[in-house]
């Protein structure tokens, strides 16, 4: 091999392992070139020598390649999913050594941490430390209330817990929802609505991720439904065709498994298939 084609071909490989170490940015092909010190066209010319393939067209490849085994060794299972989620509770069982309780929407080590009726609905309130706890005392017109030796650390509202519990769901019974929403979010103090069905459909966000999709239903007319809640580059798969009615598709699939028109006929005489009546 002549030491200019040996030269070349160091200058390829080098060039095909900075591609693969840099396929996320996808290196155009001037930034290549100068990374083995020669021009684009001459990286070009010898490339596509060497390859039988343009530079471009090799960039691609790799990019795509690569996504493709990416792909192949993403793995995800409902067991594992599950378990993951159990991450901070099995925790807690690791340390301590016992079954917990089941803490229905509150948090076993912060207090109070959990969904409350309001006077008409209910939402969740966080009070996460005992700087939020004194802010809280104060939103709920009981200042004092933080300086009580049961609740004064959090340590002691776990401790305490009925005793906490009780305490700020009375209080909390004392306004609407959404006036606790705004008095305590201009606080600093986590908390959120617990939405109802109508209040979850009707909500602007709702509306603005396109998880609700409306389309129309040859026998019902105007439906939704729930869409996947994965998008794919940015876009939600749309709903391409309404659900089948009951044997809406029997003659369609048996014909394109092969059958006759006049078999197909006959098992529906016979009762065999149900076919949807024209609609």
């Amino acid at each position: 091999m002549k030491e200019q084609e040996q030269t070349n071909y160091s200058r390829i490989a080098e060039a095909i392992g900075y591609i693969k170490e840099n396929y996320k940015a996808q290196p155009g092909l001037e930034e290549v070139a100068e990374r083995i010190h020669v021009s684009p066209f001459h990286f070009q010319r010898m490339f596509t020598e060497w390859a039988g393939v343009s530079p471009k067209k090799f960039l691609q490849y790799i990019t795509v390649e690569h996504a493709k085994k990416m792909l192949k060794e993403q793995q995800a299972s409902l067991f594992d999913t599950a378990v993951a989620f159990l991450g901070y509770i099995v925790q807690g069982y690791w340390e301590e050594g016992r079954e917990p309780e089941k803490p229905g929407s509150s948090h076993d080590s912060l207090c109070p941490y959990e969904v409350f009726d309001a006077r008409d609905k209910p939402f969740l309130l966080g009070v996460a430390n005992d700087s939020l706890w004194r802010s809280f005392c104060t939103v709920a017109g009981v200042p004092t209330l933080a300086a009580d030796p049961r609740f004064v650390t959090n340590t002691l509202r776990v401790g305490h817990r009925q005793e906490t519990v009780a305490t700020v769901a009375a209080l909390l019974k004392t306004r609407d929802r959404d006036e606790w929403i705004v008095e305590l979010s201009k606080a600093g103090i986590p908390c959120a609505p617990v939405h109802s069905l109508k209040e979850m459909l009707g909500h602007p966000h709702t509306a603005a991720s396109q998880i609700v999709q409306r389309y129309d239903h040859p026998a019902y007319g105007a439906s939704s439904t729930v869409a996947q809640p994965v998008k794919f580059d940015g876009d939600r798969s749309p709903v391409r065709r309404p659900p089948p009615l009951h044997g809406e598709h029997s003659r369609e699939v048996l014909l394109e498994a092969g059958y006759s028109s006049a078999e197909v006929d006959a098992y529906v005489a016979q009762k065999v298939i149900v076919q949807a009546k024209e609609i």
